[in-house]
């Protein structure tokens, strides 16, 4: 199964990492190409919880996706999973450790190939797929560092 991920020190709790990535509604302010929340789970999260957002897929392409959270360990791990088009069936990985005063956040983008995909991918996947999400998840992750350490500032 193909994945990227990236990694970022936070200066803050792995609590309070948690609270900022749990909350769904936080979202489009720190996830790149999520134009807009459609739906938006009861909050705390819980396994089984369902959230449906508008995408960018690169340049004008946009579409629905739904996601599901599959795997909550507060503090420590989250996985929510949807369908990708092109891609098939994705899950986004969010890993928290503690790591000196702060924590490390690791954001993994995964997913299994569906339809011609599953013969184009392995070959376009090094050249013109994995640069791109690498790019996008950095950014995404700095952008959940930035918001989180400002919001201790407040």
């Amino acid at each position: 199964m193909p994945a990227v991920t990236v990694a970022v020190d936070i200066s803050a709790t792995p609590e309070r990492v948690w609270a900022f990535l749990s909350d769904v509604r936080r979202v489009p302010d720190w996830v790149s190409n999520a134009e807009r929340l459609l739906s938006i789970p009861d909050q705390p999260t819980r396994v089984g919880a369902v959230f449906r957002e508008v995408t960018r897929f690169g340049g004008p392409f946009k579409g629905r996706v739904e996601w599901t959270f599959t795997v909550l360990d507060p503090h420590a791990l989250a996985v929510h999973r949807g369908r990708l088009p092109f891609m098939g069936e994705t899950d986004v990985v969010y890993r928290l450790t503690p790591s000196g005063a702060g924590t490390r956040f690791e954001y993994e983008l995964a997913w299994r190939w569906r339809g011609v995909m599953r013969l184009l991918g392995p070959f376009v996947f090094p050249i013109l797929v994995r640069p791109k999400l690498r790019a996008d998840l950095t950014r995404n992750a700095r952008n959940a560092k930035r918001l989180i350490e400002a919001e201790r500032n407040v």
